[in-house]
């Protein structure tokens, strides 16, 4: 039953994370009326938030050695797999935009 929930959650903050983008593009281009483009992006993205604060309790609730849904192996690999996101990002903002700003000064 976990997995399931935490699969919708995942999708549904993909989903409403894709939406937000597209309204940013809209309003980039000036595609559409921008206060009501500015309160959607607002809802949307504490939608998002919702979903991922949501998602990191559950995680959380898993890995609490105190937790009646304590389950070591779910609280261990979203460890390592955040972890591992968290070094490719930085990896990557390190090799790219921060080399470029390097070779500007």
């Amino acid at each position: 039953m976990l997995p399931v929930i935490l699969s919708r959650l995942i999708a549904s903050r993909a989903a409403v994370k894709g939406q937000l983008k597209a309204l940013q593009g809209a309003m980039k281009a000036g595609q559409s009326q921008m206060h009501n483009v500015q309160l959607n992006i607002r809802v949307l993205d504490a939608r998002q938030r919702a979903l991922k604060i949501a998602t990191n309790a559950i995680y959380g609730f898993t890995g609490a050695t105190t937790s009646p849904l304590y389950v070591s192996a779910l609280a261990n690999t979203v460890l390592r797999l955040g972890t591992f996101f968290y070094a490719a990002i930085l990896n990557s903002w390190i090799s790219g935009p921060l080399l470029w700003r390097m070779r500007q000064a």
